[in-house]
């Protein structure tokens, strides 16, 4: 029977887990829709009104809704971005160590 090397999968999630947790604002806008189904329609106003997105008439032609983000939604966004770059360069070579240790293991398994 193939030994399971349980040290590097624990590794790898726990790595993953911690990358993917910073990621929670950008879930913002949906949690937005999902939260306002229940008393209203999710509308583009209704969105708009939540402070992350605005809405504007298209310049060329009048009948179309432009959707843009708000420096707020800017500002939530920049901050997960520069995160995101900052932990990839701290954690992710741990990450891709514990990646590699699992591929190389799995690789060995195969006749």
């Amino acid at each position: 029977m193939d030994e399971v090397d349980y040290e590097s999968l624990a590794d790898l999630r726990y790595h993953i887990r911690r990358f993917l947790r910073t990621r929670e604002e950008a879930a913002l806008l949906l949690l937005q829709v999902s939260g306002l189904k229940r008393l209203r329609p999710v509308t583009i106003g209704a969105l708009a009104e939540r402070g992350m997105v605005r809405r504007r008439r298209f310049e060329s032609d009048r009948r179309e809704v432009v959707i843009e983000i708000t420096r707020r939604g800017e500002a939530v966004l920049r901050r997960l971005a520069l995160s995101s770059l900052t932990e990839l360069r701290t954690e992710g070579p741990a990450l891709a160590a514990s990646l590699t240790r699992l591929i190389i293991q799995s690789a060995r398994r195969v006749p």
